[in-house]
């Protein structure tokens, strides 16, 4: 089998080659890696290939034999598919910075089938510090991508059917229970106050899942225009009338700035994400003595850029400290929330995270459990990124 011992070196001051150098240094990694099920490769400095294990064959269709001695990454092999930029970020990270990078691809075998893999690239370093070596982990997931796409899909299809007789439903519980037909008696109207939460609950559900597919299909669209923040989010929480049942509304306090704050915003996405923790504020301290919900601005510095940072915090159950680092995760809901209140989808904030990352913010969160909960959102200064699609959210 060829490998990298056949490359030609130059001997280094002690007489010992530098190949039998890194023979020594790499000959159990190569014995770990060889019956790998992922593509891994090893390379000089320079990106030439100086060992491919067996799995860089059944993926790609190139031999050992026929990369060993050329430059990974090219249209020579199975890369050089993927835009310039792609590969300048990827060599600044790897080979100046000195960092492992990791990436989706789309990569060609040699039979001209293309393929989509996670790739993670990672430097090795001599003593001296400078990089020696590269070792490159490829994972084909083409499949995984085509079922992601497939379960897209029919969520987006199901979604879209279920809102019809959603609306329906709606429309006709609202005009029993305005009395647009007729008076109700009282256990009718109690009947039928249990039918109309029930459907805006999967109301909800359903936007939830529409919106996911769509994020997650691509294609977001981000429009800012220039509008007043606090104006926005006075008109979200006057409207938004957030309650837990019909009998119970919850304090929302809003601490407006001392100066409007005018920034160029998607007031749409903005408005979802904004809603979304509020309710989600509303919901897990409607249980507890004096509850509330406080909402303010404030300009500052994160990570770096000048931001507008929204802060909303109530004084609700909190969130456990070993599942923290879930709470963005698609349908997760924390263990206490799920005792203390139902109808949660765990989709909130999944969404919520997408959207503000696709606008240029950030968005993270304070917590103590049994205590209260801060969330915060950036706007950076300079406005929403723009971004072109074909989607809007539900």
């Amino acid at each position: 089998m060829p490998s990298w011992e056949k490359q030609s070196v130059s001997p280094d001051r002690s007489g010992i080659s530098s190949i039998s150098k890194a023979e020594e240094e790499l000959q159990k990694f190569k014995l770990a890696v060889e019956n790998a099920s992922d593509h891994i490769i090893i390379t000089n400095e320079n990106a030439v290939i100086l060992y491919a294990n067996k799995a860089v064959e059944r993926i790609t269709g190139f031999s050992q034999k026929e990369v060993v001695g050329k430059k990974a990454g090219t249209k020579e092999l199975w890369g050089g598919m993927m835009p310039r930029e792609f590969y300048e970020t990827m060599w600044e990270t790897i080979k100046n910075r000195k960092k492992v990078f990791t990436g989706e691809v789309q990569n060609r075998r040699k039979n001209g089938e293309i393929y989509t893999a996670l790739a993670s690239i990672s430097p090795v370093l001599g003593d001296n510090g400078a990089v020696r070596f590269f070792v490159g982990i490829e994972r084909d997931i083409t499949k995984e991508k085509a079922i992601d796409l497939a379960k897209t899909e029919f969520v987006s299809l199901a979604s879209h059917q279920l809102r019809t007789p959603l609306t329906a439903i709606n429309w006709y519980s609202e005009m029993l229970l305005s009395g647009d037909v007729g008076p109700l008696s009282e256990e009718q109207s109690r009947y039928l106050k249990e039918v109309y939460k029930g459907s805006q609950r999967m109301v909800r559900l359903v936007n939830d899942l529409l919106n996911v597919s769509r994020l997650e299909a691509g294609g977001l669209i981000v429009e800012p225009v220039p509008a007043k923040i606090d104006s926005l989010i006075a008109a979200s929480i006057k409207e938004g009338k957030f309650s837990v049942g019909a009998e119970k509304e919850i304090p929302v306090r809003f601490e407006r700035s001392k100066e409007e704050t005018k920034l160029a915003v998607d007031s749409e996405l903005l408005n979802q994400v904004f809603r979304n923790l509020i309710n989600n504020a509303v919901r897990y301290c409607s249980g507890r003595p004096n509850p509330k919900v406080e909402v303010s601005l404030d300009k500052r510095p994160v990570d770096g850029v000048n931001s507008l940072v929204i802060e909303v915090r109530d004084n609700g159950i909190g969130i456990p400290k070993l599942e923290q680092g879930r709470v963005f995760e698609k349908f997760f809901r924390a263990s206490n929330a799920q005792k203390a209140a139902a109808g949660g989808t765990g989709l909130g904030l999944y969404i919520s995270k997408t959207v503000v990352e696709k606008w240029g913010g950030k968005i993270w969160f304070e917590s103590e459990e049994g205590k209260d909960t801060a969330f915060y959102v950036t706007i950076p200064l300079t406005g929403m990124v723009f971004q072109k699609g074909e989607k809007k959210l539900a």
